[in-house]
């Protein structure tokens, strides 16, 4: 993933087509989801996926994506 922030530990960027699969199984988590209003189906997942892209695209801002750097795990 191209960072757009950094810190020492974390890269924020864009939501690049490798992580939809992950980040449907995160928002299908009903522990990680505990908080939400509901857990997210992957056409919801994949619309979030798709509004934040172009919002990043577009304004260079949006829920980015963050990977640990060290090991560039998705989290």
């Amino acid at each position: 993933m191209k960072y757009i922030i950094e810190t020492d530990r974390l890269g924020l960027g864009n939501w690049d087509d490798a992580l939809i699969k992950q980040m449907a199984e995160i928002s299908a988590d009903p522990v990680v989801m505990k908080y939400f209003p509901a857990t997210a189906t992957y056409e919801q997942t994949f619309t979030f996926f798709e509004k934040m892209r172009k919002l990043c695209n577009e304004k260079s801002y949006c829920y980015f994506a963050v990977e640990i750097k060290e090991t560039s795990e998705f989290i």
